[in-house]
């Protein structure tokens, strides 16, 4: 992941775009990932994410990265929206499950690895 600024102008006054922030959970050489349950990349596989704003926008989004590691390594997620996903999963890095969601998947194809170098 890069450190980097970036200014985003909105795309029509007074529109502002969703913020969306994607978090790499890592434990040791796995990532958690979720089974999506929605209409927007139904059973497919993302990392953790938030919307946190609520303007209605379709193309307009910024999105944040981060990676974090879990304080204690033992602690095990509990699936809180049961409506919006089927439960979560530690996967290897180099054995994602299939099918990936299609933002995850473009960043696995270009390259991207949460785990440090």
């Amino acid at each position: 992941m890069v450190n980097e600024t970036v200014v985003v102008e909105a795309a029509q006054p007074g529109l502002w775009p969703k913020v969306v922030v994607v978090v790499c959970l890592l434990r040791g050489k796995a990532v958690l990932l979720g089974r999506r349950r929605s209409s927007l990349g139904e059973f497919t596989f993302p990392s953790p994410e938030v919307i946190l704003s609520s303007v209605r926008a379709l193309r307009n989004y910024v999105v944040i990265s981060m990676r974090a590691v879990l304080a204690n390594p033992h602690e095990e997620p509990r699936n809180i929206e049961p409506d919006f996903c089927d439960g979560w999963g530690w996967y290897e890095w180099d054995n994602l499950p299939k099918p990936l969601f299609w933002p995850l998947e473009k960043a696995v194809q270009a390259g991207f690895n949460p785990f440090p170098i």
